[in-house]
């Protein structure tokens, strides 16, 4: 997805659509820094949603700036929770919370043989964090008449200035009592919730809860090990389930790493039916923690911000070979 660098342009709309500037209902068009031409939506979020829904198979793409997940959805349909203000796709694992999404836009991306055609969300810093992709000609009709439909004109709104990350308020004087109430609700937390903070202790930071809650818990890993973790699971055919979080953003996919390949910024893994692209070049800590659900690597920035988990799947023997595998990783 591309920032939100944008100038004015007066072509229609690949072609089809004959969107221009002063065109009633109709939207006019702008360019983006990469060349994409856009189409600014009205922020109805459900019904847009819902119009995607009619759309049949897409391409599903989440992301935060260190972490790219790609699947496929037939179709994307998402139940709105009005209670958690959220949206969630029961079949792909899906979790949206759009009060953090500023707008959206309708893209024609040209490649080398083609184009691509689809709907993209960007959050209230104006980065790109959700896109649905058409995977066949024969929903273009679809894809126009939505854009037709929710197109509003003129360019994206200003995006908010990027906050400084929180500070905790550390009760460090309460020492072991602390670490005691950690451990006690460890078990029961929620661990495929991201952001700065330990869920259920205010003012906790993540980071500094998994440095002291106890190596049977939690225990860092090496970028090697890490990545020793991924081979090994392709090596030997194990399901992994990796979750991207990006604040009210929630996407699980799960997928055998039939293929690696390392590339100028990280790593790349994918099967038949999924992606997963993880950046390396900023700063990351990753850690193996063992919960409830089971042994998992939560990866969390530099500044603290938990922003992905990769974990064992499929069988109870491999998610055990996984656990096993994850415990002789650890760093001491």
């Amino acid at each position: 997805m591309s920032d939100r660098y944008f100038y004015r342009n007066g072509h229609p709309f690949f072609g089809r659509m004959g969107l221009h500037p002063g065109g009633g209902a109709a939207a006019s068009v702008f360019q983006a820094r990469g060349g994409e031409r856009c189409i600014t939506l009205a922020s109805r979020w459900s019904a847009l949603l819902g119009a995607i829904a009619g759309f049949g198979e897409v391409a599903v793409i989440a992301q935060n700036r260190h972490l790219r997940l790609l699947t496929a959805a037939e179709p994307l349909e998402m139940q709105e929770d009005w209670e958690a203000g959220l949206f969630v796709d029961a079949a792909t694992g899906l979790i949206l919370d759009s009060r953090d999404w500023l707008y959206a836009i309708a893209v024609q991306e040209r490649f080398r043989g083609g184009c691509s055609y689809g709907i993209q969300f960007f959050d209230r810093r104006g980065r790109g964090q959700f896109k649905v992709v058409l995977l066949d000609e024969e929903q273009l009709e679809s894809f126009v008449a939505t854009a037709e439909a929710f197109g509003v004109g003129g360019l994206p709104p200003e995006p908010e200035e990027e906050a400084a990350p929180p500070a905790g308020s550390l009760p460090l004087e309460q020492g072991e009592p602390l670490r005691e109430s950690l451990r006690t609700l460890w078990k029961g937390t929620r661990h495929s919730l991201g952001g700065f903070f330990f869920p259920g202790l205010e003012g906790v930071p993540r980071l500094w809860a998994l440095e002291r809650v106890g190596r049977d818990l939690a225990a860092p890993l090496s970028e090697q090990s890490f990545l020793s973790a991924i081979l090994f699971a392709r090596r030997m055919a194990l399901p992994l389930r990796v979750t991207l979080l990006n604040r009210g953003l929630h996407h699980t996919i799960t997928l055998v790493p039939r293929a690696i390949e390392r590339c100028p910024h990280g790593v790349h893994l994918f099967d038949d039916e999924a992606e997963c692209h993880l950046h390396l070049e900023s700063h990351l800590l990753f850690w193996a923690i063992q919960t409830e659900r089971g042994s998992m690597i939560e990866i969390i920035t530099a500044e603290g911000e938990r922003i992905g988990l990769v974990e064992g799947a499929g069988t109870p023997e491999q998610q055990a070979t996984w656990k096993t595998l994850l415990k002789a990783g650890r760093t001491a």
